[in-house]
């Protein structure tokens, strides 16, 4: 793990703390930094900004103030005005579409020149990065290690991403192949029609030092707030320790309603009373926690480096001359719209 000395020296440099006691601090630090890294990538306002979180289901005061029919005009003229500014016009009719804006219009409570510029942002994270991005055997080879697999789908629709943290071995020197795997699988994760992911998430036997780099996972946890809002709906932790998600849980608890409610810390016993079925159905459970998946295993794993890779090549071939208002949802919107009326 990647982790500044001071962070180490706070732990393990306490005088008169027994072997277990020091475990125990190892595993608090790490759940903590978990949860932290959670709250930043669902939250539905950039982490990067000061803006406050509404509670849940609340509205921009220009809309708020409307009869239900007007607000369904006012959110329309505001889609209208971004669509307009990009040329997007010709895809109005596309709710997959539309619910990708909303993503962005979200993070942004609803201000539209805010959501232009973060638009304005991530076409710009295609153009300058993803569309020559190089992608050697060392990177789908890592990406191949079973830490991330698709496994299924949420009873919301959301593919079910699971990622096993045991299997992991972040070093400095593979950085670069890990920055670019989670840029690769979250176009993926995010694709046409919009539905999201999930992250399922095995924490058994994961070491605080040798499987977890928290200052990248920080970072990921930020980008998706910046590049990809919206597409995160829920993450699941499991196997964190029954101390560690005693302590967690009333933490959880204390943050607003629309966080809280898409951050689940189950215990052995959680799991045991089955409370991952009311947010996944059994094939998309692994068998080790009572569902019916059973593929973790080394062809699965290749097969999905395979599919991501591929999705993500075939967006490099097929990107438009028109850059400037081009984006990975355009062009997957135009192509379902191409095949629905051939």
């Amino acid at each position: 793990m990647i982790i500044r000395d001071a962070e180490c020296a706070a732990i393990t440099d306490l005088p008169g703390l027994t072997a277990l006691e020091t475990r125990r601090r190892k595993d608090i630090l790490r759940a903590e930094a978990t949860v932290i890294e959670a709250i930043a990538a669902l939250s539905p306002v950039s982490a990067l900004t000061d803006v406050s979180l509404t509670e849940e289901g609340a509205l921009p005061d220009d809309i708020a103030c409307l009869s239900p029919r007007s607000q369904k005009k006012g959110f329309n003229f505001k889609h209208d005005q971004i669509r307009a500014h990009f040329g997007w016009e010709h895809l109005a009719a596309s709710e997959p579409f539309t619910e990708w804006i909303n993503g962005f219009l979200e993070n942004k409570n609803y201000d539209v020149p805010e959501t232009i510029a973060k638009l304005e942002r991530r076409i710009a994270l295609e153009e300058d990065e993803f569309a020559t991005m190089p992608m050697p055997d060392s990177s789908r080879k890592l990406l191949a290690n079973g830490v991330g697999q698709k496994v299924g789908v949420a009873l919301d629709g959301s593919d079910v991403l699971y990622i096993v943290t045991k299997r992991d071995f972040p070093t400095k020197k593979n950085l670069a192949d890990r920055k670019r795997n989670f840029d690769i699988m979250m176009t993926y994760a995010s694709r046409y029609p919009y539905k999201g992911f999930t992250l399922l998430v095995n924490q058994d036997q994961a070491s605080a030092w040798s499987n977890t780099d928290m200052p990248f996972s920080s970072a990921v946890a930020l980008r998706i707030s910046k590049f990809w809002p919206g597409a995160l709906k829920r993450i699941i932790l499991m196997k964190m320790g029954t101390a560690v998600s005693a302590l967690i849980k009333p933490a959880i608890g204390l943050l607003p309603q629309q966080l809280s409610s898409k951050i689940l810390v189950l215990s052995d016993t959680d799991i045991q009373k089955g409370k991952l079925q009311t947010v996944l159905p059994p094939e998309s459970i692994p068998k080790e926690f009572g569902g019916l998946y059973t593929a973790d295993n080394q062809t699965s794993w290749d097969s999905f480096a395979d599919t991501v890779y591929d999705h993500f090549e075939s967006f490099q071939t097929k990107r438009p001359v028109d850059s400037k208002n081009s984006c990975i949802a355009r062009t997957e919107c135009e192509e379902a719209r191409a095949k629905k009326s051939a």
